[in-house]
């Protein structure tokens, strides 16, 4: 029940945060010739080297464990 409530929030503010970057950080949502890893429960895009983080290391979104993430390709 909590995420068929927080979820519609959660993406308007995600919604709300890219148009932030786009205007005044672009170059941050420049993704080209980046890894990008996608946790496998929530759909959260991790920019970078996975294996750089800790091993305890979670998703931030939905706090699954580093295992979940896939290869975005």
């Amino acid at each position: 029940m909590f995420w068929l409530v927080c979820w519609p929030l959660l993406h308007f503010c995600l919604v709300i945060l890219r148009k932030i970057l786009e205007k005044y950080k672009p170059e941050l949502l420049d993704v080209e010739g980046k890894t990008i890893y996608v946790c496998g429960c929530c759909g959260y895009e991790y920019i970078g080297d996975l294996d750089s983080e800790p091993e305890g290391y979670v998703c931030p979104v939905c706090g699954q464990p580093r295992k979940v993430f896939k290869l975005k390709g």
